[in-house]
């Protein structure tokens, strides 16, 4: 909502998806589906607030590997 916006909080939200639109590009769901044969997906959520300095930057680059 309204009250959220400017928020630390959804700032870093927003970081992270322009991080994802920088390196990402488009796809077929065709294509896309092919790339995840085999694979095991796990989710993660990098609270900002616990990495000290830009260390969040660091962990999020390692989990997405190179790109």
């Amino acid at each position: 909502g309204k009250h959220l916006k400017g928020s630390a909080d959804t700032d870093y939200k927003r970081r992270v998806a322009e991080y994802f639109n920088k390196v990402g590009r488009e796809v077929t769901w065709q294509e896309l589906a092919g790339g995840f044969a085999n694979r095991q997906f796990r989710f993660q959520v990098l609270d900002e607030g616990d990495y000290p300095g830009s260390e969040w930057r660091n962990t999020l680059r390692e989990l997405l590997g190179p790109g």
